[in-house]
């Protein structure tokens, strides 16, 4: 299972050693992942927050194994444009 590494990383912690993690990182997709945590907590509000910054307010509604699939598919085409040469 290609996802149980990253959601076995996100979903069995509690809410600071993730957060710790996350916020290490100030790109798009990580202020993505914060809202979805927030999300998994229960925490709308924080939530929202983040969707508004990264600018995804449309996800707001989606469960969070599904969100967090969509956030690995753009982490794995990320990776793939920086190592595959064109």
């Amino acid at each position: 299972m290609i996802c149980s590494a990253p959601w076995n990383w996100l979903w069995p912690a509690s809410g600071t050693p993730r957060h710790n993690r996350v916020q290490q990182y100030e790109d798009g997709t990580a202020a993505w992942l914060h809202a979805v945590l927030h999300k998994m907590e229960g925490d709308l509000g924080n939530s929202r927050y983040w969707y508004r910054r990264t600018d995804r307010m449309d996800r707001v509604a989606e469960g969070p194994r599904t969100e967090l699939a969509a956030v690995l598919a753009e982490l794995a085409l990320a990776i793939d444009r920086a190592t595959i040469p064109r």
